[in-house]
């Protein structure tokens, strides 16, 4: 009986070691890593205001999916949005300012980069995961997760950002569910993080599935 216990105990140490992250981030730090770099006397580019656009889709707008592709208008950027589970076209569209990267939408709120971007708090680590870097394939194939770390340290995911290029939804459940098995140090605010991850799911070649 002891011996299946110290069996039992290994196993559920390893098991959130199965997918390793590449990096946690913040959520602000995602951002800039998908911007790039960011010239406001230049402008911003067409690229760089659909990623801004859909930061603020996913801020304020209800039911909002992709951002879709954005219209020149002078100093600023059009970025028509579609919402719901029928992809309503909605009547106004995501206006990014070129030299300021502000963002607004019809009567609703704008939004400044200083605010997406600002971020004081480092991204930290888990408690119970094994991070190594990945290479740059690996990187392009990996799992990219948005999750919310609570105060109590315990993880809430929100969404997966990219899923994993091979392997299908077996290994973006497999990651996802390293993810919520995650503990970090306990703190007095949650926050928001990105993980990229290598999916631990099996891709067999003979077709017979994931394991």
């Amino acid at each position: 009986m002891d011996t299946n216990r110290a069996i039992l105990a290994a196993i559920l140490f390893l098991f959130p070691l199965i997918a390793h992250a590449q990096n946690i981030a913040t959520k602000a730090e995602d951002i800039s890593n998908d911007l790039g770099e960011l010239n406001l006397s230049a402008g911003v580019s067409e690229r760089q205001a659909l990623i801004l656009a859909q930061q603020y889709c996913d801020k304020y707008i209800a039911g909002c999916g992709s951002a879709y592709p954005a219209k020149s208008r002078g100093s600023s950027w059009d970025v028509p949005v579609r919402t719901g589970v029928s992809a309503h076209l909605e009547a106004h569209p995501v206006s990014v300012e070129k030299h300021t990267g502000k963002m607004s939408w019809g009567d609703g709120p704008t939004l400044l980069l200083t605010e997406i971007l600002h971020s004081t708090d480092p991204a930290p680590t888990p408690l119970n995961a094994k991070l190594y870097p990945l290479s740059g394939d690996e990187l392009a194939s990996a799992v990219k997760i948005q999750f919310h770390v609570r105060p109590s340290g315990t993880t809430e995911i929100h969404s997966i950002l990219r899923s994993a290029a091979a392997g299908g939804l077996e290994c973006d459940f497999s990651a996802r569910r390293t993810v919520e098995g995650w503990k970090f140090p306990p703190r007095k605010e949650g926050i928001m993080l990105v993980a990229s991850l290598k999916s631990g799911c099996i891709v067999e070649k003979s077709g017979s599935g994931s394991l």
